[in-house]
């Protein structure tokens, strides 16, 4: 069974890459903020400084509260898809990816400035500046979130909920517990061609006598046990990818010509049991081949 990991160089130019964006959004907020303090400026009293923390307070819990409603309806509304009879997860994927930008970025602005309103009182008596005081625990929060969010899924129990439900509008019934929901894609092309997912198609993959059957939103596919052969490779246009993660690729044999399809777990919460539960099917699929 061979297994291909993303090269070292691979994965380090894709973190640059994350990095690089949010350097950016740091610039951003200093220019925003303006030169350092000024020597000669007003001096704030003690009240503006309490109805300042306040201001901060309010406006954290209200993004914290703003998100954690924009999460809910959206999750009550099945990623705001209402039509399950066509194809959907390309469509739940789009909408799902500007969702969010808008829960993550409240949850994160949210949090960052509830962090500030409490550090900020005792910077500025250990003798830091208001500027720095403000700055260090609010972007300090709002970073280290940031890069946390590319390692949890917050849409997790909804995708799995998705295909159920997309599959059963279009008359496929779940062929027992044992029937994997997941996605695939074409495991010879990269996932940066693809903008707001990678999966090509989603739906169930059982395993019959001889053969293993994939019945998706958009195609079914099936091959034989003899034909098939299991490989563990990565895709450095995958966020798996970036944190060394190899997929599980199907290669094998149909009308003829060789194919191969990477799986993609759904439902997953975090980028760590994302990694376990790639080594499950690798093992289960292991079992399954030999008998």
């Amino acid at each position: 069974m061979g297994k291909e990991k993303v090269s070292p160089i691979k994965r380090l130019l894709g973190w640059a890459l994350v990095l690089a964006s949010m350097v950016i959004g740091v610039s951003v907020a200093f220019w925003l903020v303006g030169p350092g303090e000024s020597t000669t400026g007003p001096e704030i009293t003690d009240e503006q400084g309490s109805c300042f923390l306040i201001a901060l307070w309010v406006a954290g819990v209200g993004s914290l509260v703003v998100g954690s409603i924009a999460w809910m309806v959206t999750y009550a509304l099945n990623g705001l898809v209402f039509e399950f009879g066509p194809p959907v997860w390309g469509s739940f994927r789009r909408r799902i990816w500007f969702s969010n930008i808008l829960v993550v970025s409240c949850l994160v602005i949210g949090s960052g400035l509830c962090v500030t309103a409490t550090a900020s009182p005792l910077m500025t008596a250990a003798g830091f500046g208001a500027t720095a005081s403000f700055l260090v625990p609010s972007l300090g929060v709002i970073l280290t979130l940031q890069l946390l969010s590319t390692a949890f899924n917050l849409w997790a129990p909804l995708e799995t909920r998705v295909v159920a439900k997309s599959m059963a509008a279009k008359g496929v019934v779940r062929p027992g517990e044992a029937a994997w929901i997941l996605g695939v894609s074409d495991a010879t092309k990269s996932a940066l061609r693809t903008f707001f997912s990678p999966e090509r198609d989603v739906g169930f993959l059982s395993f019959e006598a001889d053969e293993w059957v994939f019945r998706g939103e958009k195609e079914a596919l099936r091959a034989a046990r003899e034909s098939t052969k299991i490989f563990r490779e990565a895709d450095a246009g995958n966020v798996a990818g970036l944190f060394g993660i190899a997929h599980v690729v199907l290669r094998y044999t149909a009308d003829g010509e060789d194919q191969a399809i990477r799986l993609h777990p759904l439902g997953v919460l975090t980028i760590w049991r994302y990694r376990r539960r790639c080594d499950s099917m690798e093992t289960e699929l292991g079992g399954w081949f030999t008998p």
